[in-house]
């Protein structure tokens, strides 16, 4: 299991855009990815989910991990998620 807590550093909070990035990443790499705010949960595949979290700037995040996964995966997720924060 991974476990990481992110800080987000998006004025316009997680919208559409890279909600979606989260979503493909999760089904190309068969991620049993959940992302946590305070004590909701949503599964990282499913975009519905995510956009009830209602992540906004300043909200911090937890990311979990279930599955068995690579250290490369982990390192490319993290890629992903600080390229959402510095796009925004």
């Amino acid at each position: 299991m991974y476990i990481k807590n992110i800080k987000i550093n998006i004025k316009q909070g997680f919208h559409i855009r890279p909600l979606v990035k989260i979503v493909n990443f999760c089904k190309n790499f068969n991620l049993n990815l959940y992302i946590l705010k305070y004590n909701y949960f949503a599964n990282g595949k499913n975009l519905f989910e995510l956009q009830k979290l209602k992540i906004i700037n300043n909200d911090i995040i937890t990311i979990v991990i279930y599955n068995k996964y690579k250290i490369e995966t982990i390192y490319l997720l993290e890629k992903l998620l600080e390229s959402i924060n510095k796009e925004n």
